[in-house]
């Protein structure tokens, strides 16, 4: 049950760092750099939600699995993992 909500909380971190980072931050660099590579319609950026969802879910199971076990509760030995 500890590893399902850990899960929940990766899951939720990564949603909400993802769109600050590419609803804010980065959205005119990604527009003008990678322009040709994006599905743009009507002047927004179409996304893949099954392909994001499925990355989103392998990177918060992969932290929850590999990263929280090793930090010992010490966020400094979590970043380093």
């Amino acid at each position: 049950m500890l590893v399902i909500k850990n899960i929940l909380i990766a899951l939720g971190a990564i949603l909400v760092m993802d769109a600050i980072w590419l609803g804010y931050i980065a959205r005119p660099l990604y527009v003008k750099g990678l322009g040709e590579f994006m599905h743009i319609q009507d002047g927004s950026v179409y996304i893949n939600y099954m392909a994001a969802g499925v990355v989103y879910l392998c990177l918060a199971v992969g932290i929850a699995v590999f990263v929280e076990p090793k930090s010992d509760g010490q966020v400094i030995n979590a970043l380093v993992w």
